[in-house]
């Protein structure tokens, strides 16, 4: 980011402080849509949509010369990318019954999320600039790819839907007093 703002002809220290707007826009966009998703508990079907914006920023941005183009769609691409991880982590836990189960998938979750940044820290050297083509295609083909995860988050939500019907329908009733997910007291959450 500090790049593209340099190439709209800012100094390195003016770049650094223009690259803290889209962060903030994707930060109010990340909260609003984590209360959204709080207030209608629906966080899988939030997690659908969330990602649409990154990959339409990383589309553009592999594919333009122009600075300007660039810097916005770095809106476009915080939006996007930050605005569905707080429904992600809060959806495992949600689900989850239990405390180990809850820290436990928790933990594995945020081990396999963060790995994403030891693979970031190399698609994007300092020979490839100021367009680093491939390292914006990659990341456009890793979100786009997220298509996958978008079907499975839909799988995902098509089964909790199920299950919460099942419950009512008593035919979870055999874990009653279980205390972990299967208890049909416990509601899973779009």
């Amino acid at each position: 980011l500090p790049t593209i703002i340099k190439d709209l002809g800012y100094t390195a220290n003016e770049a650094q402080l223009w690259s803290v707007i889209p962060y903030a826009v994707g930060a109010v966009i990340t909260v609003g849509i984590s209360v959204l998703s709080d207030r209608l508990r629906l966080r899988g079907v939030v997690m659908l949509f969330s990602l649409l914006p990154a990959i339409i920023g990383y589309a553009v941005i592999a594919n333009v010369k122009s600075a300007r183009v660039k810097y916005g769609m770095t809106f476009l691409m915080a939006t996007g990318l930050y605005s569905g991880v707080p429904c992600v982590l809060v959806w495992n836990s949600n689900n989850s019954a239990g405390h180990y189960k809850r820290a436990t998938t928790s933990a594995v979750q945020l081990a396999i999320a963060n790995s994403g940044g030891f693979v970031a820290a190399f698609i994007y050297p300092a020979a490839q600039g100021p367009n680093y083509h491939k390292g914006h295609t990659i990341v456009l083909a890793t979100a786009a790819a997220s298509d996958l995860g978008r079907c499975r988050v839909l799988a995902n939500v098509l089964h909790v839907m199920k299950v919460n019907r099942d419950k009512a329908r008593g035919v979870y009733n055999k874990y009653a007093g279980f205390g972990d997910d299967r208890d049909p007291e416990f509601k899973l959450v779009l």
